[in-house]
């Protein structure tokens, strides 16, 4: 059981395969271009933040008047003092100085890295008044250092560490990157980040700018290609998978149970499906009064598929016609002059305006004229109309006589009987089988074949299959039948 299912499931994949290379290869184009805007996405994201913290971090900078309220006039310990505790409580800076015209230069002497020098190159730079942002090499690694202007006359400078600008100001640590970054205040670089020594000919640029401060990230070349890895590491298998069974899903939507239309087509060519002929006879007498043609289907690998699925997909698809034409042009039952072939056709298809311009030609071709023809009309809707009524009466004045198939068991049964009558009514097997049940449809069946006697419209009463309800049906005065006890559906050799 699970070796046929599997079969099965590797034939519609092979099936599927051009449909799904397509799909694959639409992926992947789709990806090309998502790739560049993801990168230029996440990569403005980045920058983004690094452009708000950095203006947050520099803000918090040139806040430092205000948390420096007192003016001091002598560097005595009550200045060194809190020179020290503001440093050790500042999540920012490292060591603090304070410089005014009256005292000079003031600092702690603990590990103080600030020096005299640094004030005078802060008083010389140009980037004035109150605030200055400056950087510097020493033995213990890179500093960045700030001078605010608390007053006239009045200043404190603070230094802080390249790890700690970076902490506080990139939303990712930087060596992460394969990229070169520079944060900017007023133009002049601050802090790089990032592979500092890249160089590479072809690259992407990125920058943002929030008023002083502007964020520039340098990206290779192929951070391109990795960011379309990365797309694909996530979702190439999905995908992947998607493009088989996104096909295959059509496939079955547009299918009956795994029954495909192309499927039927390509099977008239190989002669798969065939017409077979059931007798209808005339139980007084025993005479056959002529052959119903049904269709089967014959599957080379899957055996016999009913004809309720193949018919039922060419109805949904409005390709019976195809159908009927096939089985036509195959042998056929040779008809004695009083004898008549039995087609079955729907509603739509008698309604068709082309009705006679393909049924005709092929009964013509195989020798066959309408009086010979009885159609027996199949439909699941209701007849619905006027059109519709007119084109069954055209074909009867062309001579084709007309059945009421499965009577019984469709919606248009005494319905129709109101808007048209039929030459022949076919009463459904079911009803046959109710006979000698004593059931409600024992009794519907009387009740049918009445009004079939009433209004003297022949019956044909389908799925006899016992000498007992071919006897019954005779008593109750139904002469013409069909079933497996006069003859089974069988092949024209």
């Amino acid at each position: 059981m699970l070796l046929p299912k599997l079969r099965s499931l590797c034939h519609e994949a092979l099936r599927c395969s051009w449909d799904a290379l397509l799909l694959m290869l639409l992926g992947l184009a789709l990806l090309a271009l998502l790739a560049p805007l993801d990168l230029s996405y996440r990569t403005g994201q980045y920058l983004d933040f690094a452009v708000d913290r950095s203006a947050y971090v520099l803000k918090r900078m040139e806040n430092t008047r205000e948390r420096w309220p007192d003016r001091f006039t002598a560097c005595d310990a009550e200045l060194l003092d809190k020179l020290l505790v503001r440093a050790q409580h500042s999540s920012l800076a490292n060591d603090y100085a304070y410089i005014s015209d009256e005292i000079g230069f003031c600092r702690a002497a603990n590990n103080n890295e600030i020096t005299p020098y640094d004030y005078q190159l802060a008083l010389s730079n140009p980037i004035k008044p109150g605030f200055y942002l400056a950087r510097k090499t020493t033995l213990s690694g890179e500093l960045y250092l700030f001078m605010v202007e608390l007053s006239p006359g009045h200043y404190v400078m603070g230094n802080t560490n390249r790890q700690t600008l970076t902490d506080i100001m990139l939303p990712s640590d930087p060596a992460r990157f394969m990229a070169r970054g520079e944060l900017r205040y007023r133009k002049q670089p601050f802090l790089l980040f990032g592979n500092t020594d890249m160089t590479d000919p072809m690259e992407y640029r990125y920058i943002r700018t929030k008023g002083p401060i502007s964020a520039e990230l340098v990206l290779p070349s192929g951070q391109l290609g990795n960011t379309l890895k990365s797309w694909l590491s996530v979702v190439g298998v999905p995908w992947l998978a998607m493009s088989f069974a996104l096909p295959m899903w059509w496939r079955r939507k547009r299918s009956l149970q795994g029954l495909y239309l192309n499927d039927i087509e390509l099977c008239y060519q190989r002669g798969e499906i065939y017409p077979v002929y059931q007798p209808i006879v005339d139980a007084l007498t025993g005479e056959v009064l002529g052959y119903e043609q049904l269709a089967r289907w014959q599957h080379p690998s899957e055996g016999f598929v009913p004809p309720n699925l193949f018919v039922t997909l060419l109805e949904r698809h409005q390709r019976l016609n195809g159908l009927t034409t096939h089985l036509l042009n195959q042998a056929l039952p040779l008809l004695q002059p009083s004898q008549y072939l039995s087609l079955n056709l729907t509603l739509d298809q008698l309604a068709g305006q082309d009705l006679e311009s393909w049924l005709v030609p092929v009964l013509k071709q195989r020798g066959l004229s309408p009086a010979q023809i009885v159609i027996e009309i199949t439909e699941r809707d209701p007849l619905q109309g006027a059109d519709t009524v007119a084109s069954l009466v055209r074909l009867q004045q062309a001579g084709f006589r007309l059945a009421l198939d499965d009577f019984g068991t469709g919606h248009n049964d005494l319905g129709f009987l109101g808007q048209f009558r039929p030459d022949l009514i076919k009463i459904d097997k079911s009803y046959t089988q109710a006979i000698g049940t004593g059931g409600l449809k024992a009794t519907m069946l009387e009740a049918m074949i009445q009004m079939g006697v009433d209004s003297r419209i022949p019956l044909v009463v389908e799925g006899v299959e016992t000498e007992a309800q071919a006897e019954y049906l005779r008593q109750k005065g139904v002469a013409m039948m069909q079933g497996y006890f006069f003859g089974r559906p069988a092949r024209c050799e």
